[in-house]
C-alpha cells in the first residue's frame, strides 16, 4: 500500500490533473487502478454489507469523486484525500441505513424464546443465536442501554467469548465484581427484553 501522501506510481500525477480537468479516460484509469483498494476500505467500514451494498456505495464514492476532484489543490494528495471521500461516503451510507432501518423483522417465538433462555442461562452461550443477525443487532441495541458498566462486560462475555476470569483481567475488576455484574446485567437484559417483546409483539425494528 502506497505511503498517505504518495501517488503509486509514476505518471499517476499526470492522470489526476488531466481527470481534474474533465478527461474522461485519465479518470477511468484511476478508477482501474483504485477500484480494488477503494473495495476494500468501503468492505472494512461497512463490515457486515452485503457485496451489493458495497458495489452500490463504491459507485457513488467514484461518483463523489468525479464531481469532487477539481476541490484537490495538490494532485499529489490523492489517495489520503481519497480516503476522506471513502470515509465520509460510508458514514453517509450507515447513517441513511439506520434511517432506513425502522422497517420491521419478525423474530419466530421460537427465537424469542432461546434468545431469553440463554440470557437468562448463567452460563448461557449464545453462538447459535448470535448467528441471526437481526438477534445480534437487537442484544447490542439492549444492552448499549444498561446502565454502568453491564453493556460493556455483557458485550465482552457474548460478543468476544471472554471467561469470567479474561474479563477481569482486561478491566482491572475483581473476579467477584466481574460475576456479579454479569449476573445483574444478564437480569436487567432479559426483563428488557421481556418488556420489548411484550410491547412489540415480537417485531424487532
Amino acid at each position: 500500500m502506497p505511503a498517505l501522501g504518495e501517488v503509486r506510481q509514476e505518471g499517476e500525477l499526470e492522470l489526476i490533473q488531466s481527470a481534474q480537468k474533465g478527461d474522461g479516460d485519465a479518470f477511468a484509469h484511476l478508477v482501474k487502478g483504485y477500484e480494488s483498494f477503494l473495495r476494500s476500505l468501503v468492505t472494512l467500514y461497512l463490515g457486515s454489507a452485503r457485496q451489493a451494498d458495497i458495489a452500490d456505495v463504491a459507485q457513488e464514492i467514484w461518483t463523489a469523486v468525479y464531481r469532487k476532484l477539481w476541490q484537490l489543490e495538490d494532485g499529489g494528495k490523492f489517495l489520503p484525500w481519497l480516503r476522506q471521500v471513502v470515509y465520509h461516503q460510508c458514514l453517509n451510507y450507515r447513517q441513511r441505513r439506520t434511517r432506513l432501518a425502522g422497517h420491521e423483522t419478525l423474530l419466530s417465538h421460537e427465537a424469542w424464546v432461546r434468545l431469553v433462555e440463554s440470557v437468562a442461562d448463567e452460563a448461557g452461550p449464545l453462538d447459535e443465536i448470535l448467528e441471526s443477525s437481526e438477534l445480534r443487532r437487537l442484544l447490542r441495541d439492549k444492552m448499549a442501554g444498561l446502565p454502568a458498566d453491564y453493556g460493556r462486560l455483557l458485550g465482552l462475555h457474548y460478543f468476544e467469548g471472554m471467561s469470567y476470569e479474561e474479563i477481569a483481567e482486561v478491566t482491572g475488576l475483581p473476579i467477584s465484581t466481574v460475576r456479579w455484574r454479569l449476573h445483574q446485567g444478564r437480569s436487567l437484559l432479559r426483563s428488557r427484553l421481556l418488556t420489548y417483546m411484550a410491547n412489540t409483539g415480537g417485531f424487532y425494528r
